[in-house]
């Protein structure tokens, strides 16, 4: 339960820093990963914290994909608002494209990655994997 409030506090960090440095152009995509993953983690702490039993992994990655699905909405919402050939219409196209598959391939990788630290705890716990 520690572990993940202190993730939650270094994303939280990194969401700070990258806004606080917003002038240099390529932070913005470092403002919206560590802004995505600072929710995720913070989704995943608050449950955690009330049910001690909830695979932390599972909220973490569910509220990445969320905000993927959000992500995209939004910006091809935005999309069909602007003008054809506009920079406005490029900078949504380019968000989708660069956003979508990364959290979705962070997503995939934490899911992994936790269920197997998860399974290993429970055989070396002695507890059945498939409760």
């Amino acid at each position: 339960m520690k572990k993940q409030w202190k993730k939650t506090g270094f994303w939280f960090l990194m969401v700070f820093l990258s806004i606080c440095f917003m002038s240099v152009p390529y932070v913005i995509f470092i403002a919206f990963y560590s802004a995505a993953n600072f929710l995720s983690c913070f989704c995943a702490a608050v449950v955690t914290t009330f049910d001690r039993k909830a695979r932390h992994y599972r909220y973490h990655c569910g509220t990445l994909v969320l905000i993927t699905i959000y992500i995209a909405v939004y910006f091809m919402e935005e999309l069909t608002k602007d003008e054809p050939r506009s920079w406005d219409a490029v900078a949504d196209v380019m968000m989708v494209l660069l956003f979508v598959p990364v959290l979705l391939l962070t997503a995939k990788d934490k899911y992994k990655k936790g269920k197997k630290e998860y399974e290993a705890e429970m055989l070396l716990n002695g507890g059945d994997i498939y409760e």
